[in-house]
């Protein structure tokens, strides 16, 4: 359960590495993506309404994330480069 995830993380007992995990999760949701719009057609409504409502919102604030790291990171690093 959830307690005994928390315990195996804080134990250092992760089971698959990070990028494994990370090519697991990108394999699969291609795979559901694409056996999705050829089950359903690209004009489903459903499978539009998903689209539009759920992930490409979810998509947007994961980008944000990564650019309120990425962009202090650069700005730092240029920083730093040029007061060497």
């Amino acid at each position: 359960g959830f307690p005994d995830t928390i315990v195996r993380m804080a134990e250092g007992k992760k089971g698959l590495p990070l990028h494994k995990r990370i090519l697991i999760g990108l394999v699969l949701g291609a795979v559901v993506g694409g056996l999705a719009q050829a089950a359903f057609g690209p004009d489903h409504p459903q499978l539009k309404w998903f689209v539009e409502t759920i992930a490409t919102p979810a998509g947007n604030v994961f980008l944000y994330l990564l650019f309120m790291v990425v962009v202090p990171l650069l700005f730092s690093a240029l920083l730093l480069g040029v007061g060497e």
